[in-house]
């Protein structure tokens, strides 16, 4: 298969997959779209520049339910429900001394 969307896949930085959908941070129009792999079909997640998102360059799934965005250009740790892309209404770490650009989960067991 193929699959082509320009108009939300922009200068595509990072990617992570949960499942069977892959996430993809756009730095170009500063949002993440999801990609259903079976279906082949791109949809968006978190719109631009949404809780903040200044070139998101990390991607992240947490056990809490949240989605975790490393956010260059705002240097910060910002968090969205993964149900549906709503960010919460504070970064999760903010005022970073430097650029984020990976992220990983950590189980603390």
């Amino acid at each position: 298969g193929k699959i082509a969307a320009p108009d939300l896949i922009d200068k595509p930085i990072h990617l992570a997959v949960n499942g069977r959908t892959l996430y993809i941070g756009n730095r170009g129009n500063e949002s993440v779209v999801k990609c259903e792999l079976r279906r082949e079909q791109v949809t968006p997640f978190i719109q631009p520049q949404a809780g903040g998102l200044k070139n998101p360059s990390g991607l992240a799934f947490g056990d809490d339910g949240y989605f975790y965005v490393a956010s260059r250009g705002s240097r910060q740790i910002l968090r969205y429900r993964l149900s549906d892309g709503v960010p919460d209404l504070k970064p999760f770490i903010d005022q970073l001394d430097d650029e984020p650009e990976f992220i990983e989960r950590v189980d603390w067991q």
